[in-house]
């Protein structure tokens, strides 16, 4: 059974301080069979320094990654044990398609995860000041002081968030939707109350209908297990719903901002995923898609 990490960030995100080498390092140390580095592309926010960052990372990342499709995949005898493929991570697609497709063609990834992290009314809710330390995307929804908003304003960014996600997941460029429900893991943090998504039901059908009818991934986003959200992303309802619906791809993501937390929770994302039917996840190569065996 391979374990696949299809997220993991390093020093070209900004919210990161670990060099490309230090994640591939913890990764062939931990027997991770495949990662792919996912820096970050705000298209809401690409200005001169996020361009730069993403430049760079793709001059200097595919040096590093010797171990690719040429070399055969998996199991090919090489003296790497990981496969390491480049990918990006690129939010808010909808911003600027554009901008979006130039960003995607100049950076030739064998992976492009899509996401979502900042919502127009996002931006206009009070910012919570314990983040003062940060420089925020403006409407992330990580900023947002969710213990001083009320249940209507949360119901109404939930809301807008799945319609978002929607447009993403019917129109963007991606092989993989990362992180669905993103909004609710910082909900829980704030005010210890699960939100469900499928009080949006069918919103959210209309993202996962999507995705399964233009044949891409729903990530299995782990970052949260072992914290006190310590639930998977989407949570196992929404994931069972992708089922149902005839969804059978996925990938797996610890979306990882250091050597320790890569692979995190992946064991954890395989068993509940067998316990609803899947036998393998995906991970990509030159923006193809191949499998690993989960069983």
């Amino acid at each position: 059974m391979e374990i696949v990490d299809t997220h993991i960030h390093t020093y070209f995100s900004k919210d990161c301080t670990f060099e490309p080498t230090e994640q591939i390092a913890a990764a062939e140390q931990s027997e991770i069979s495949v990662i792919a580095l996912t820096d970050h592309a705000e298209v809401n926010n690409f200005d001169v320094r996020a361009a730069k960052r993403i430049k760079d990372a793709a001059t200097h990342i595919p040096r590093m990654v010797r171990f690719r499709a040429d070399d055969g995949g998996i199991g090919n005898g090489s003296d790497r044990a990981t496969l390491v493929t480049h990918g990006i991570e690129i939010a808010q697609q909808n911003a600027d398609p554009e901008l979006a497709a130039s960003i995607i063609k100049a950076g030739n990834y064998d992976f492009v995860l899509g996401s979502l992290h900042s919502t127009r009314y996002a931006e206009k809710l009070p910012g919570n000041a314990k983040y003062n330390w940060a420089e925020p995307e403006p409407g992330d929804m990580f900023f947002v002081d969710y213990e001083h908003i009320s249940e209507e304003q949360i119901h109404t960014l939930v809301d807008e968030y799945i319609d978002i996600a929607g447009e993403i997941a019917e129109t963007a460029d991606f092989d993989s939707f990362a992180h669905f429900g993103y909004v609710a893991r910082y909900i829980y943090e704030a005010r210890k109350v699960r939100y469900d998504l499928l009080e949006h039901k069918s919103k959210v059908k209309r993202v996962l209908e999507a995705l399964i009818s233009r044949d891409k991934c729903l990530e299995i986003n782990t970052a949260k297990i072992g914290q006190r959200y310590n639930r998977l992303v989407p949570d196992i309802n929404v994931i069972k719903l992708y089922y149902d619906l005839g969804g059978r791809y996925v990938t797996t993501g610890s979306d990882a901002h250091a050597p320790t937390k890569i692979g995190n929770g992946i064991g954890y994302a395989y068993t509940a995923l067998r316990g609803i039917g899947f036998t393998e996840v995906s991970y990509y190569l030159k923006r193809n898609r191949n499998v690993a065996s989960i069983c």
